[in-house]
């Protein structure tokens, strides 16, 4: 770009190095047809992990424009017959890899991935994908540099990208900028010898258990179909294994100076939990489901619950049960991964051979109390983001009105349903490029979907939705299991005529700010702002919406014994309704639920619901700026209905007159309520 480039003086810079042997640097044609630096090194001996050591330092000591935009390791240079550098036989660098790598742990790191791919045109970017040998040049760099001050606020410089070059790293950057939180480390829980307190999750969860007609509420199943040859044998000590590694799936919750305690059991049951039950193939799966229901005692026993039934078939049923106290659902890939690890490890005769686990989850409950510290201690994080919450959802609507068959009963149950459906691959490829466009997550993206569906259906133009947010951006909680999840609550403005691309805007700036304080409990901010309460109503929002990958880990279990099966354990009804969005590794589409109260809603509304999100969806992305009041959300057999049956077609009209019309309405029946009431009558 009118910039001289010195590709022999890139090369001096790099093989002055004691970490690199050779290098050579060529100008490549770029997939957006501009020209790249590619700089091809080969590893002095012991040195092979040099790449993002090379980045750093030729940012230092190079201009920007001389900086290459991708550097790829070799073993050896390719060499013509007359020994001379082949050039042309120098490999392309590697994007195809982009996106396969570690998931985002945080929605901080979910966002600059979303920047990442956008930038450089990518389908996804993973968490530990470096910026530039994912294809980025220094101009895209700038041009990341400046979405991250203006989306986040960050003050970040090129100088930072060259640093922290992937996801992970610049959104650790860019909260250290911010308001460093110390770090997690191990043996925090040895101050309160052996019961430390819970968590702030597990509190909110454990005062749930105790509401009576609400034990089973908050019980996950997880379900493995095994075929006949497992080793029955090798699978109990597996459980067992796993069970040993995460204390949490050893903990019993009891009060202690009235106080809930964690207390790790060290009982036979504790050590050794699976249970076995044998019966007839007909009843394997009513009493799978009905041990899925069967409620924990949480101050006695162990919150993981395993049970093998047996089919006399040779069917096996393997289903782990857990309280919510004890598992997130992000635990479920850490846990498969151990299962499956130590059950190969039993079945050939050995032992897993794991690393220890870097912290536990007592140590994570202790460190999160005091990083918050109390909200009535002025200039706490607590007392900080409390007043964040305050402002933020002052005037949040009591209740939204949903489209519900029935109203809320006066003794509301926990009976609910699920119906499950598909976004296809190119709606879920038009909505992330929608996402990226306005800088936000494909997640962003439908939770404004959410938000536009109840709208249209008479929510409101204020919306409020729950989700479930992790908090596992420490390296150290990477293989833990626990439950690490808050709920957050976020307000979609829906006030004039908003396009769809607007409202994911409006979504996204929400949103920035909310997970910046996504550290006070949820119990917390309703303490905070106290709203009116109703019995079996969730205070603040009555939709949840949830998004998530899918672990890779469910298929193929124990060597090709053992696969998920999702459609035997029904989840209680938390909720009104939850809208559920699951990604697919290696998989274009994604998968799609509603979760609904069977208080409120019929199977064929939450079916509707569905099909009409799925509609306003396709035209959304299609059609950003048209006002979402225009989308299209019924079907042409709904529309018919309305036009044709209930609109303009013809309907019979008695002739009668008025004295006849107001006998008649005497006649269908009394009315038993007053009509008025005043003082005193």
């Amino acid at each position: 770009r009118g910039m001289r480039i010195e590709l022999g003086e890139i090369e001096h810079a790099l093989t002055s190095r004691h970490d690199v042997a050779d290098a050579a640097v060529l100008a490549r044609p770029g997939a957006a047809g501009d020209t790249r630096l590619v700089a091809y090194v080969v590893p002095a001996p012991a040195h092979g992990a040099v790449l993002e050591r090379l980045r750093a330092d030729l940012a230092d000591r190079l201009p920007e424009h001389m900086v290459p935009e991708a550097l790829v390791a070799v073993d050896a240079f390719p060499l013509t017959a007359n020994g001379k550098l082949d050039r042309a036989a120098l490999p392309e660098p590697d994007t195809a890899d982009a996106g396969t790598g570690r998931a985002p742990n945080s929605p901080r790191e979910e966002l600059v991935c979303g920047l990442f791919a956008d930038l450089l045109g990518l389908d996804r970017v993973a968490a530990d994908d470096g910026f530039f040998a994912l294809g980025g040049t220094s101009l895209a760099g700038a041009r990341l540099v400046n979405a991250l001050r203006s989306r986040l606020g960050a003050g970040l410089s090129v100088a930072d990208l060259f640093d922290a070059p992937t996801p992970a790293a610049l959104a650790a950057r860019i909260s250290a900028s911010e308001d460093a939180r110390p770090p997690l480390r191990a043996g925090a829980a040895a101050a309160f010898d052996a019961e430390p307190p819970l968590s702030a999750a597990q509190r909110g969860l454990w005062a749930s258990a105790h509401v009576p007609g609400a034990e089973a509420a908050y019980n996950v199943a997880w379900v493995l179909r095994l075929d006949g040859g497992v080793d029955v044998g090798a699978l109990g000590a597996a459980v067992a294994d796993v069970a040993a590694r995460h204390a949490v799936l050893r903990t019993a919750y009891p009060r202690v100076g009235g106080e809930p305690r964690q207390r790790v059991l060290e009982t036979p049951q504790a050590r050794d939990p699976l249970r076995v039950v044998r019966t007839g193939a007909a009843d394997l799966d009513r009493l799978v489901a009905e041990a899925a229901r069967r409620p924990f005692d949480l101050e006695a026993e162990p919150a993981y619950r395993p049970v093998l039934f047996a089919a006399d078939s040779g069917e096996h049923v393997l289903l782990h049960l857990f309280h919510h106290i004890a598992v997130d659902e992000w635990s479920q890939e850490p846990f498969l991964r151990d299962l499956d690890a130590a059950y190969r490890a039993r079945a050939a005769g050995g032992v897993p051979g794991w690393e220890p686990l870097p912290v536990s989850y007592a140590d994570y409950a202790v460190w999160q109390r005091e990083l918050l510290g109390s909200p009535e201690v002025p200039g706490s994080r607590a007392a900080r983001q409390r007043g964040f919450w305050r402002e933020a959802l002052a005037g949040l609507p009591e209740e939204i009105p949903l489209p519900a068959d029935r109203p809320r009963p006066a003794a509301p149950t926990d009976e609910g349903g699920t119906v499950a459906f598909e976004i296809p691959a190119d709606l879920m490829r038009a909505l992330t490029r929608l996402g990226r466009e306005r800088a936000a997550t494909p997640f962003l993206v439908l939770q404004s979907a959410v938000a536009v569906l109840l709208h249209r259906m008479g929510a409101g133009s204020d919306v409020p939705l729950g989700t479930p947010a992790a908090d596992r951006a420490d390296e150290a909680l990477h293989d833990a299991i626990g439950m690490f999840l808050n709920t957050l609550v976020l307000r979609t403005d829906l006030g004039g005529t908003p396009g769809f691309g607007d409202v994911v805007e409006r979504a996204r700036a929400f949103a920035v700010t909310a997970y910046a304080n996504a550290e006070l409990p949820f119990d917390r901010v309703v303490e905070a702002l106290n709203p009116p309460r109703a019995a079996g109503r969730n205070p603040l929002f009555q939709v949840m919406v949830s998004h998530q990958r899918r672990p890779e880990l469910r298929e193929g279990l124990f060597g090709g014994q053992a696969a998920a099966d999702d459609t035997v354990a029904r989840p209680a009804a938390r909720f009104d309704l939850e809208f559920e969005f699951i990604e697919r590794p290696g998989e274009d589409g994604a998968e799609a639920a509603i979760r609904f109260s069977a208080d409120r809603f019929d199977t064929a509304t939450a079916h509707a619901l569905g099909e009409r999100l799925l509609r306003l969806l396709s035209a959304g992305t299609a059609d950003p700026e048209r006002p979402v009041a225009d989308l299209p959300l019924l079907g042409e057999g709904e529309r018919a209905r309305l036009l044709g049956e209930w609109g303009t077609a013809p309907h019979p009209v008695t002739e009668q007159t008025l004295p006849e019309l107001v006998a008649r309405g005497a006649d269908t029946g009394a009315v038993s309520a007053p009509a008025l009431v005043s003082d005193g009558a």
